[in-house]
């Protein structure tokens, strides 16, 4: 099978029409998974996986108005090297979970690959300066 596989890649990559054949895949590859919508205190949350990112991030909005974009909650780029969200299986879904109030979320990562695990927690965009407990 690698032969085979060798010999097809070879002729391939030697079409003058390779490399606009490839964007053109990649660029139908640039779809958005979109989970199921949460809803928790005053905001709306999904996880969202766009295109060829490894890791979705979790985004929140006030509602579904033409002029609501949402914001980003979770981003795992934001977490640093090696670290990741702890996902539910399908890869497209992190694990979080909220207060029965939403002021709150807690979720879990992985690093080091999968050896060190580990439990955080924010406050929720509804959270204001004034209401965070110091």
């Amino acid at each position: 099978i690698k032969a085979q596989n060798d010999l097809s890649l070879s002729y391939v990559e030697g079409n003058p029409l390779y490399d606009q054949i490839k964007e053109r895949v990649a660029a139908h590859l640039q779809v958005e998974a979109f989970r199921v919508v949460q809803h928790h205190g005053e905001y709306y949350y999904n996880w969202l996986l766009v295109g060829t990112n490894e890791q979705p991030v979790l985004q929140y909005r006030s509602g579904f108005e033409e002029n609501d974009d949402p914001g980003v909650l979770i981003d795992p780029t934001d977490l640093g090297d090696n670290v990741s969200i702890r996902h539910n299986g399908d890869s497209m879904s992190g694990v979080a979970a909220f207060s029965a109030n939403g002021d709150y979320v807690l979720y879990a990562t992985v690093e080091n690959g999968g050896v060190q695990k580990t439990l955080r927690y924010m406050t929720t965009p509804q959270v204001t300066e004034d209401d965070k407990i110091i």
